[in-house]
């Protein structure tokens, strides 16, 4: 299976977003499909805002 080009987006200049990039690349490295597929859906989900993040490192509310 083959990941989809990732789009550019302010995605690229949130933290939140390239944590979330780099967790995605190691999960689709070490075969791990359901990590990759959570961080996946957590990016996805991820508001780009330009006020502080909502959210902790785990995807939950603070």
């Amino acid at each position: 299976m083959t990941t989809p080009p990732r789009r550019q987006t302010t995605a690229a200049k949130c933290a939140r977003c390239r944590k979330l990039a780099r967790a995605l690349a190691d999960a689709e490295k070490a075969g791990d499909q359901s990590k990759a597929v959570d961080c996946r859906v957590l990016i996805a989900r991820h508001p780009h805002q330009d006020g502080p993040p909502d959210a902790t490192d785990d995807g939950t509310r603070p």
